[in-house]
């Protein structure tokens, strides 16, 4: 029934596959086995001690509520994942907004003025000549960074 309604191709081809190899003679667990990349070694041993004890409905049950909250736990924390990584995005846009544009045109200002500047606002101001000189480094370590991530 199941390779009947599954719309994926290769689920329908697994599918085909362990009913082929229970059909075969083999047992539920070593036609799962026989497919690592879609059920994990977990599942075909609990599969496996489920037909040896003779409890395989309990076992499907427990792996099904297993897999259930593996799904829930996963959406909890790509939902709690997604206001902390558009803050982080929009706060980085902002700063090299401000580094890049705004505050060269105050430190033009200051120079017009003539007066000496504290050393942080000094240091501000050639970190940003840096980033104007050389934002090319710095977007190449960014991206090389994130594809290391």
């Amino acid at each position: 029934m199941l390779a009947e309604i599954s719309e994926n191709k290769e689920m329908k081809s697994v599918i085909q596959s362990i009913l082929r190899s229970i059909r075969e003679g083999g047992s539920f667990s070593d036609s799962l086995q026989k497919h690592p990349k879609v059920f994990s070694k977990l599942y075909v041993n609990m599969i496996r001690a489920g037909e040896v004890g003779g409890v395989l409905d309990v076992v499907l049950d427990k792996l099904n509520e297993f897999l259930e909250s593996s799904k829930e736990l996963k959406e909890h924390v790509f939902s709690a994942m997604i206001y902390p990584t558009i803050l982080l995005a929009t706060g980085g846009i902002s700063i090299i907004i401000l580094l890049l544009y705004v505050l060269p045109k105050f430190s033009t200002i200051f120079a017009e003025m003539g007066t000496s500047l504290p050393l942080p606002t000094q240091a501000l101001i050639k970190f940003s000549n840096i980033m104007q000189s050389y934002w090319w480094i710095l977007l190449l370590s960014a991206v090389s960074g994130w594809l290391a991530f």
